[in-house]
């Protein structure tokens, strides 16, 4: 998901964080590191079903492999981002 994404589209121009932040509380510490920083503040939402998350999940080698019962606590934390939490702008990314 995220890194495919980002292998496709990122830009030389761009810093970013390849993470899982479900929640804004999450968030907020990356924004404050870049608050003041002249720079556009861009979030890509990858909106993926669970069944999906659990699929890709499951294809990963042992060793990169994440729990079912974290990627289940994740989705139920999740609150998708908005503009008001700090972003210029928020791309979301709907799985097809």
């Amino acid at each position: 998901g995220k890194s495919t994404y980002l292998e496709k589209n990122a830009k030389d121009d761009w810093l970013y964080f390849d993470a899982t932040l479900c929640a804004p509380k999450r968030r907020k510490h990356l924004l404050k590191l870049v608050a003041k920083a002249d720079i556009k503040k861009v979030c890509v939402y990858l909106d993926t079903p669970a069944d999906v998350c659990v699929s890709r999940n499951a294809a990963r080698t042992a060793d990169r492999r994440v729990p079912k019962a974290t990627i289940d606590q994740m989705f139920e934390r999740l609150i998708a981002p908005v503009v008001g939490e700090g972003f210029d702008e928020v791309i979301t990314v709907t799985y097809p």
